[in-house]
């Protein structure tokens, strides 16, 4: 009899543990340096997981309480088609697209540990000038408030554009020189993720280089994504437009 394997994703669109290599593909392909390793003890498979995200190592993977009591320390985005999971230990594993992370009622909760960037960007016309706005968190709490203001040549035909993919990077960097290794980012535009993974082509000066700064800076970070519907009344949001407004403006 074949025996079961467990797939574990460190580093992916979603990391976890899979139970079949064709979800475990949905998850690191075409991802910027995947990482992950095939196990068939689970026990193994679940502390390699832990380990590759922070969390100290279980000496029994069926210690629900203990895995619980760190459940807020492993939580990880995922993308909206992926179903609610539970909480136990026993539903680590990841089959039919599950991610045992994210609850459908709690995603607009805080990601304890995590950063959390909503990044937003403005252009204007007459003097040519895009701006970025970026809301850098953590546990819910505000940790800065960033803005920047543009008028590269090879950029200000993307027009608004170009500051989001600027409060982007400024995201990725705030991690970087701030020593935080887990970055979720809310973007309202697709673009701002699939550049960056690779799942669009970069055909313009910008987008090349935003292409080629998410390469290096994955290697040192842990990014993912959201998407966030434009003008929703969404706090942070709203603030990242304000704060790219205003770098346009200034």
């Amino acid at each position: 009899m074949k025996k079961q394997k467990y797939y574990v994703v460190t580093r992916g669109k979603i990391r976890g543990i899979f139970l079949t290599w064709d979800d475990c593909k949905l998850s690191v392909g075409g991802y910027p340096n995947a990482n992950y390793k095939s196990f068939e003890s689970p026990d193994e498979a679940v502390n390699f997981l832990l380990e590759g995200i922070g969390v100290p190592r279980l000496d029994n993977c069926r210690e629900v309480a203990s895995l619980e009591t760190n459940a807020t320390k492993i939580k990880n985005n995922t993308e909206e088609n992926f179903a609610k999971v539970e909480k136990k230990v026993s539903d680590i594993f990841v089959e039919n697209k599950k991610n045992q992370y994210i609850d459908e009622k709690s995603e607009k909760e805080p990601i304890f540990g995590t950063i959390e960037a909503y990044i937003d960007g403005s252009y204007e016309h007459a003097s040519k000038t895009y701006g970025s706005g970026a809301v850098i968190l953590k546990d819910g709490k505000i940790l800065d408030e960033i803005s920047y203001t543009g008028q590269n040549p090879n950029y200000v035909s993307m027009r608004n554009v170009a500051g989001e993919i600027e409060a982007s990077m400024l995201a990725m960097k705030y991690c970087i020189d701030n020593g935080y290794k887990d970055l979720v980012i809310y973007f309202d535009y697709n673009g701002i993720e699939k550049w960056c993974t690779g799942e669009w082509k970069a055909n313009k000066e910008g987008t090349k280089h935003y292409r080629e700064f998410c390469i290096e800076a994955m290697k040192k970070i842990n990014v993912s994504f959201k998407k966030v519907k434009a003008h929703s009344g969404d706090k942070y949001n709203d603030i990242a437009d304000k704060l790219a407004k205003e770098a346009v403006f200034r």
